[in-house]
């Protein structure tokens, strides 16, 4: 009995059609030498796994710090600074000038959001509110350190540029608040509107710059009654020729007799 012998598998493919496949032929060993078969096995290349791109989670910055931090000294373009001074140009007992000011004291100077310095700093809840009259722009750079406070409000800081200081009692540095986002209305009910301080300071052009500004109030907060117990007969004029009424700032002025107030009222017509 003679062994079949059988078929050397092609090594060749054909030369015309160039296949991305590998084409093998396995012997059949059920067929007889008569009927000899090969299997077909198409093998596939080995595909090389493409690598996937990484992803890069973004580093979440402290809330505590909300303002960039430039390379080179600048104004904050989110919300300007600004420190708050009186005539003397000190703060804290420490005298400010226009440059670098590396903070002496930071847990007492602050810098401040134009809301803080209208509804806070310029307000009874400071003790000597009527006694500033300029702000200082403040620069922020690398090495400022922002941190805000939200129970006393403000910003701590390290190191800060100071431009020149602007004055409190010219409108155009009112004008510029307003520009950098100043508030029309206070946030809470019963906190002193934005008229409050220029009325009682007898500031007739700025109080009129806000008026027109779109400046608003609630009734808790008697302008009238403020100005008129200052004495300042000029603002107490404007608000009344505004539309504001003087009935309630007599009866006020009448229990604690304050003649000056009293007297400006009549001439305005009340009392």
């Amino acid at each position: 009995m003679s062994r079949a012998t059988l078929p050397k598998p092609s090594r060749s493919t054909p030369a015309a059609n160039k296949s991305s496949t590998t084409v093998v032929e396995i012997p059949s060993r059920k067929t007889s030498p008569a009927r000899s078969s090969t299997t077909v096995v198409e093998i596939q290349p080995r595909r090389t796994p493409t690598p996937r791109a990484k992803t890069i989670t973004p580093i979440s910055r402290s809330k505590a710090i909300t303002i960039p931090r430039p390379k080179k000294p600048r104004a904050s373009s989110r919300v300007p600074l600004y420190l708050l001074s009186e005539a003397d140009a000190r703060l804290a007992g420490h005298p400010l000038h226009v440059g670098l000011l590396v903070n002496p004291k930071p847990d007492e100077i602050y810098a401040y959001e134009p809301d803080d310095l209208a509804y806070h700093k310029l307000s009874t809840k400071n003790a000597r509110y009527l006694e500033v009259d300029r702000i200082w722009p403040v620069m922020i750079n690398e090495a400022s350190a922002l941190v805000r406070d939200n129970v006393c409000g403000g910003w701590r800081f390290q190191v800060v540029e100071l431009g020149a200081p602007l004055m409190l009692d010219s409108p155009a540095t009112w004008q510029r608040l307003l520009d950098d986002g100043l508030a029309r209305k206070p946030k809470l009910k019963r906190a002193p509107s934005l008229l409050h301080w220029p009325a009682i300071k007898g500031y007739t052009d700025i109080l009129r710059l806000l008026l027109d500004g779109g400046v608003q109030t609630h009734a808790s907060d008697d302008l009238v009654c403020s100005a008129a117990a200052f004495g300042k007969r000029d603002t107490t004029k404007l608000l009344i020729v505004r539309g504001f009424d003087g009935k309630q700032a007599v009866a006020v002025m009448k229990k604690s007799k304050n003649e000056t107030a009293l007297a400006i009222l009549r001439e305005l017509g009340f009392g």
